[in-house]
């Protein structure tokens, strides 16, 4: 009865998990740029999203964050938003992996511009190209099983509380 029990809540908090966003942010950054403002952002939103259930077409959104000084940026091409419904994928570590209704976007910071503000600018650059790279996929591409504007709005909440 025990194990029957365990099984079962274990069973209904993979239900559960499975309902709700993964939000993840990669950084392709330079040298010069202190790496905690970013992460920290990147934790937050991860946060705050993990409660969030905007329908089933997109369960991931991995965003491939780029500020890289001149020499540097002719290396990272900014790719297309890309959808993946369901790919097998092999890691670095050759463990095999599935992305299923996933969107990645790659969004870049002016590095310039980024270097030469201070913390609160840097938010809000961070902040704001974030934004503008989701809303420009969400209003070229429609979901039919997602909230895109409901998304876009919480989005704007937390950039408003604090950011």
């Amino acid at each position: 009865m025990a194990i029957f029990s365990y099984l079962e809540n274990y069973h209904l908090e993979i239900k559960f998990l499975d309902k709700h966003m993964i939000f993840k942010i990669g950084l392709s950054i330079s040298r010069e740029i202190d790496a905690s403002l970013l992460v920290n952002y990147s934790d937050e939103l991860e946060d705050f999203f993990k409660c969030k259930n905007y329908g089933l077409d997109i369960k991931e959104i991995f965003i491939s964050l780029i500020c890289l000084n001149n020499l540097m940026e002719h290396i990272f091409k900014l790719k297309k938003p890309k959808y993946v419904k369901r790919k097998k994928m092999k890691g670095v570590d050759g463990y095999e992996y599935f992305l299923e209704n996933t969107l990645m976007i790659d969004c870049k910071i002016n590095f310039k511009e980024y270097l030469a503000s201070n913390d609160k600018k840097r938010k809000f650059l961070i902040a704001s190209s974030l934004f503008n790279s989701l809303s420009e996929v969400f209003n070229n591409k429609k979901f039919k099983n997602f909230d895109s504007e409901n998304f876009l709005n919480d989005f704007k909440i937390i950039m408003r509380n604090g950011w």
